[in-house]
C-alpha cells in the first residue's frame, strides 16, 4: 500500500508540474514594465543597517500562503515600512512579487505572491513574520534588517522536501536545494552589492509549516526522526557554507515547527511536540488550531496568515535575535490522585486563561462556543471513567488545571489528552476534520480553549493588530509509566546460576521500609520517603525472590546531574526490579512528561550506573536491561553480564582504602549493614576482598558524579 502511495504521490506530483507549467507560461506575461514601475514606487526605502538577519520558511501550502486571497479577508502587506528583503522571482515567473523567490537582487519584502496551485495573488506568513521581528526591535526604525525567503511547496511529504527528495525533476521540486540558493544568493548580495556595504549576514533558522500529508500517509510514527533529520541537514549545510565563505563559525542552526492541527487525529501534533522536547535546536511555535480556516487545511485571508506570520516571528525573534529560551504553553508535571487530575504548566506570559479562538465566536452575538470540556480528554483502555460535568478549571495558582473524572478509573493505561480529540466519526480526511470555524454550528473539531496571557500586540506599522496569546500545544500524556529495568549487583550476584543470593530477606533482615532516607539520601519527590514494602513483593518466590532496596532515578537528558524524579524499587534475584507496592511488573513512575531522559540506578553499597544516552520514556518503553546493554556507563563484566561495582561503602564514589577500613571496622557484625557488600547478612573478609579488589575504581567514569 505504501509503495503504492509513494507511486500515486510522483505522479501527482508530475501532473502538477506540468499543469504549473502551462500556468506559469501564461501568467509570466500578465505583468507589464509599468506595472512593476508601479509597485516598486509604493515601497518605501530604508537607510543600509549593520546587520541582515536571514529566516528562511519551508513546508506545504500554508507556508506558501494558499488561499491568503484579500478577498477572503484583510489586505495585502503591499509596502515595506522596515529595511527587511526577499530575493526576486526567476526570470521566468512575474517579477518584484512575493517572498519566495530565488535570484538577485534584493527588493523589499512585499506581498501578494502569485500562487500557481491555485492560480490566485495570496500573502505568505514571511512577510508578517519578518516585520514583526522588526518591530520587536523597534515599531519604526529598528537597528538590524530582516532577509525572509520562503521555499515550501504545497502538498509535499517530507519525503519529497527534505535534503535528498524522493523525485528529482523538474528542478522546481528540489525544494531543500532551492533554500540553499536563497542562502547563496541572500548571502552574495550582502557581500557584493554596494547597497548593502558594510553590512553583514546573519543566519538565523528555518521556519517549518509542515506535517499535513504525512499524517494522511501514515508517517506520524517516523516524524520526529525526520524534523531530527531535517534540522541537522539545514545546520550542516550553513556550517559548511560559513566556513568556504571564512564567516564566523556558528554553532547551532535552529528549527522553528508550528504544531500541525488542521487534520485529525494528533499523532503529527504529538511528533512535533515531542522532536521539540528532545532536541535543543528544535523548537515548536506552537499550535495552530485557534487560527480560522478556509477550508480544513487553509488558512482564511491574508490577514490570517499575517497573524501566522506574526506569532512565527515573535519566537524567532525571542530565540535568534534575544537569545531567550523558548517553550510553549505546555505542561511540565502531571498529579493523578484518586479521581483528581492536575496539570502544572509551563505559561510562557502571566497566567492561564480558558477562552474561545475566533472560529468559535459568533461573529453577530458575541456568543462563545467552547470544544467538550475545553478540549481535554481522559482515557484508558477499557474507558472506565470520563470527566464529570464542569469538571475542568484553572487552579488557583493560575499556572495549573484541575481535571475531576466522574467516578475511581480502573483501566489500564491511563492517559490525560488536549486538542487530540479521538472522533469516531470524523475520518482524517473528511471536512470536517475540522477547520472551517464550524465549532459554532455544532461540528466537531480538533482543537482546545487553554492560552496564556500575552497580550502584546505586534507594533508593526503594518500589523494585524490581534493580541499574540500563546495558545496550549496538543499533548497526549500518559499519567503514569511502567518502567521495566533489569540490573544486576557484583556483590550478591552467583555467576553460575546467573541469579543473585537471597539471604537478607531469608534471615529477615530486609527492612520493611526504604532505607535511604535514614541513610541521609534526599529524595527530588518527598512521597517516596517511607515507602513500605508490600507482602506479595516482600514474599515472592524462585528468581522473584527480594535482594535489596535500590533507587531508579530519571535524570535531565542533557544535565545529568539533575534529578528529575526518583522512585524506589526492589531489586530481585533475576535482576528484575519492582514497584514495593507489588502494583507493577516495573517501576511505577508519576507526574512525568514523555520525553527522552536518563536512566540511574543507585545502591547503598555499590557504585551507581547511568546510561550513556537518553531512552524515551512513555508507556511503550519494553524492558532496560543494564545488565546486557552497551548503553551504559562502565560496568563490572561477568562474561555477557555486567553489574554495578561493589565496595562504595563510604558513598563517597570511588572504591579506596576507606571503604576496606570500614569494612574491616565492622567485622564479624550481623544485620543489614553498608559494610556487607556481598549482602549475606554478615561483614566478614569477602566483603573486605570485594571491596579491596576493586579499589582505585572511579565513579563510574566521569558521570559518577555526586
Amino acid at each position: 500500500m505504501r509503495r503504492f502511495l509513494q507511486h500515486f504521490s510522483t505522479a501527482i506530483i508530475l501532473l502538477l508540474f506540468f499543469c504549473t507549467s502551462c500556468i506559469q507560461q501564461r501568467k509570466s506575461v500578465i505583468l507589464l514594465p509599468e506595472q512593476h514601475q508601479h509597485q516598486n514606487a509604493k515601497r518605501n526605502k530604508q537607510p543600509p543597517v549593520s546587520t541582515y538577519y536571514h529566516i528562511l520558511m519551508t513546508g506545504q501550502s500554508i507556508s506558501t500562503g494558499a488561499w491568503g486571497s484579500d478577498s477572503l479577508g484583510g489586505s495585502f502587506s503591499d509596502q515595506q515600512p522596515y529595511p527587511n528583503y526577499m530575493l526576486s522571482q526567476p526570470a521566468h515567473q512575474p517579477n518584484l512579487q512575493g517572498p519566495l523567490g530565488t535570484i538577485a537582487p534584493l527588493i523589499p519584502l512585499v506581498e501578494p505572491y502569485f500562487s500557481y496551485g491555485i492560480n490566485f495573488d495570496v500573502e505568505t506568513p514571511v512577510t508578517g513574520m519578518a516585520n514583526t521581528m522588526s518591530a520587536l526591535d523597534h515599531p519604526v526604525s529598528p537597528s538590524y534588517g530582516v532577509i525572509a525567503t520562503g521555499h515550501g511547496l504545497g502538498a509535499q511529504p517530507y519525503a519529497q522536501i527534505k535534503k535528498d527528495p524522493l523525485v528529482t525533476t523538474p528542478p522546481s521540486l528540489l525544494r531543500y536545494s532551492i533554500g540553499q540558493q536563497q542562502i547563496s544568493k541572500a548571502y552574495q548580495e550582502i557581500s557584493t552589492n554596494p547597497a548593502f556595504s558594510n553590512s553583514t549576514y546573519n543566519p538565523l533558522g528555518v521556519v517549518v509549516i509542515h506535517g499535513e500529508t504525512d499524517q494522511l500517509q501514515g508517517n506520524s510514527a517516523f516524524y520526529e526522526e525526520y524534523l531530527n533529520e531535517f534540522q541537522s541537514d539545514y545546520q550542516s549545510d550553513m556550517i559548511q557554507f560559513l566556513r568556504t565563505h571564512n564567516e564566523p563559525e556558528i554553532t547551532d542552526f535552529p528549527m522553528f515547527v508550528t504544531q500541525m492541527n488542521s487534520r485529525g487525529p494528533s499523532q503529527m501534533a504529538i511528533a512535533q511536540l515531542d522532536a521539540s522536547r528532545n532536541n535543543k535546536n528544535i523548537y515548536l511555535i506552537g499550535p495552530t488550531y485557534q487560527y480560522t480556516y478556509h477550508d480544513k487545511t487553509h488558512l482564511k485571508g491574508a490577514s490570517e496568515y499575517r497573524y501566522l506570520g506574526e506569532n512565527v516571528g515573535k519566537i524567532v525573534h525571542k530565540v535568534g535575535i534575544e537569545r531567550e529560551e523558548w517553550e510553549p504553553l505546555s505542561p511540565k508535571k502531571i498529579n493523578f490522585d484518586s479521581t483528581l487530575i492536575t496539570i502544572e504548566f509551563h505559561v510562557p506570559v502571566g497566567d492561564l486563561v480558558l477562552d474561545a479562538p475566533p472560529h468559535s465566536t459568533d461573529s453577530i452575538t458575541g456568543v462563545k462556543e467552547f470544544y467538550e470540556n475545553f478540549g481535554f480528554e481522559y482515557i484508558d483502555d477499557s474507558y472506565s471513567a470520563k470527566i464529570a460535568h464542569g469538571g475542568v478549571s484553572i487552579g488557583v495558582d493560575k499556572k495549573s488545571v484541575q481535571i475531576s473524572l466522574n467516578k475511581l478509573p480502573t483501566g489500564s493505561n491511563p492517559r490525560i489528552k488536549y486538542a487530540a480529540q479521538a472522533y469516531a466519526s470524523v475520518l482524517p480526511s473528511s471536512p470536517l476534520g475540522c477547520r472551517y470555524g464550524d465549532l459554532a454550528n455544532g461540528d466537531k473539531c480538533y482543537g482546545g480553549n487553554l492560552r496564556d496571557s500575552d497580550h502584546t500586540v505586534p507594533n508593526a506599522i503594518d500589523g494585524s493588530g490581534r493580541p499574540l496569546y500563546n495558545w496550549c500545544v496538543s499533548f497526549d500524556e500518559p499519567l503514569y509509566v511502567d518502567i521495566l529495568l533489569k540490573a544486576v549487583l557484583q556483590g550478591p550476584y552467583d555467576p553460575n546460576t546467573g541469579l543473585m543470593q537471597t539471604k537478607l530477606g531469608e534471615r529477615g533482615l530486609l527492612p520493611l521500609q526504604e532505607p535511604y532516607s535514614s541513610l541521609g539520601y534526599t529524595f527530588v519527590n518527598n512521597e517516596e520517603v517511607g515507602t513500605i514494602i508490600s507482602s506479595n513483593v516482600l514474599n515472592a518466590t524462585g528468581a522473584d525472590k527480594p535482594i535489596d532496596w535500590v533507587l531508579v532515578d530519571l535524570l535531565h537528558p542533557v544535565n545529568r546531574d539533575s534529578i528529575i524524579q526518583t522512585q524506589t524499587g526492589i531489586l530481585q534475584s533475576d535482576g528484575d526490579i519492582v514497584d514495593p507496592s507489588g502494583v507493577s511488573k516495573g517501576v511505577r513512575f508519576y507526574s512525568l512528561i514523555t520525553r527522552d531522559y536518563h536512566i540511574q540506578i543507585r545502591h547503598r553499597n555499590h557504585l551507581r550506573v547511568s546510561t550513556l544516552r537518553p531512552v524515551r520514556i512513555n508507556r511503550n518503553l519494553g524492558v532496560f536491561n543494564f545488565s546486557t546493554s552497551v548503553n551504559t556507563s562502565y560496568q563490572k563484566r561477568f562474561g555477557p553480564t555486567r553489574g554495578l561495582w561493589a565496595g562504595d561503602v563510604d558513598k563517597d564514589f570511588i572504591i579506596d582504602l576507606n571503604d576496606r577500613n570500614l569494612i574491616q571496622a565492622n567485622s564479624a557484625k550481623v544485620g543489614y549493614l553498608g559494610t556487607d557488600i556481598n549482602l549475606d547478612g554478615v561483614t566478614n573478609a569477602r566483603d573486605r576482598a570485594l571491596a579491596w579488589n576493586n579499589r582505585k575504581l572511579p565513579g563510574i567514569e566521569s558521570i559518577q558524579k555526586k
